[in-house]
């Protein structure tokens, strides 16, 4: 049966995105060095704008085999290419202060995480493991990463300095795979993150992590969910979960609280939820009309709008803070 939490190498890539799945190290290889990322970018058509301000970081094969990294403007509805490579450029993530973007590249060799400027210049190589390591997360003041490393058939997350300048810990540790780490955005003082584990379901669940709390590890769904994403002021988490032919989006209570609520309801795949800033709208990519693209909707699922469109798959949105 088709089932959304096979662990895919660690990729936070939707199911049909596994194909993209990018080989482990070679035992004693020694990584390359990048490519630098192109200086200037490329205007191509997108969706007129449906509303809402600011933009989204978003990946997509729209100019390129391999997926590459753009971004849209939603109050002009037009999208700016940031990378230019013959490989796979993943996982985008906005730095709080909206200055940088952490993303997964395959360039050089194998799969790492790396910090580049908004504007697609300047690079950063983040993880140091020679396992594949991908889907990074900011901690709230922009000083650090959370991402996901793979080795041996499991998961680690892992706790690194955004700057390049070193790992700190392996967090959450478990012989299960870990992944799909989010950092909550309220978490200053300290560490504390949603995420993926296989620790207690075969499929996965949603757990959070809080160094200041004995046990630091806490099970929020019960039943199958995975791709956390927390709402701006850390009360409510989105997530997603298979519903037998598809997948939807749902949201509940970080604290554990009341009952999760289905927002999507369709036969389609819909996930990779994404809150804007002000809390107001959830980016997510579904196939509801064909290919994957991106929409948006309203915390409590009305709203659909469509933001991008044409015969490419685009996924992977974050919204810029």
């Amino acid at each position: 049966m088709k089932s959304l939490f096979a662990f895919a190498a660690g990729t936070r890539a939707p199911l049909w995105h596994a194909a993209l799945t990018l080989s482990v190290l070679l035992a004693g290889c020694q990584d390359a060095p990048p490519p630098p990322v192109a200086p200037h970018a490329e205007i191509v058509p997108a969706a007129p704008s449906t509303g809402g301000q600011g933009q989204i970081v978003f990946e997509s094969s729209r100019s390129n085999a391999a997926p590459d990294l753009y971004t849209l403007d939603l109050a002009t509805g037009r999208t700016q290419r940031l990378t230019r490579d013959r490989v796979s450029d993943m996982d985008p993530a906005w730095s709080p202060d909206g200055q940088r973007i952490a993303f997964t590249t395959s360039r050089g060799l194998g799969r790492h995480v790396y910090v580049m400027s908004a504007t697609g210049e300047g690079l950063t190589r983040v993880s140091t493991t020679t396992a594949p390591n991908s889907q990074p997360s900011w901690s709230p003041d922009g000083t650090k990463l959370l991402y996901t490393t793979q080795g041996g058939g499991s998961g680690d997350i892992v706790l690194a300095l955004a700057d390049g300048s070193g790992t700190l810990a392996i967090l959450a540790g478990n012989p299960a795979a870990d992944f799909d780490p989010a950092w909550s955005p309220t978490s200053y003082n300290g560490v504390k993150f949603a995420f993926t584990s296989m620790r207690d379901n075969g499929s996965g669940d949603i757990y959070t992590y809080d160094d200041s709390q004995t046990p630091n590890v806490r099970r929020l769904t019960v039943g199958g969910a995975r791709q956390p994403a927390w709402s701006p002021d850390g009360t409510k988490i989105a997530y997603v979960v298979w519903h037998g032919r598809g997948f939807d989006v749902f949201v509940t209570n970080a604290d554990g609280t009341g009952t999760p609520t289905n927002l999507t309801k369709s036969s389609a795949d819909n996930e990779m939820p994404a809150w804007s800033s002000d809390g107001k709208k959830i980016a997510f990519v579904s196939n509801r009309d064909g290919k994957h693209h991106l929409y948006t909707m309203n915390p409590d699922g009305s709203g659909v709008a469509r933001l991008t469109r044409g015969g490419d798959s685009d996924s992977a949105p974050s919204w810029k803070p």
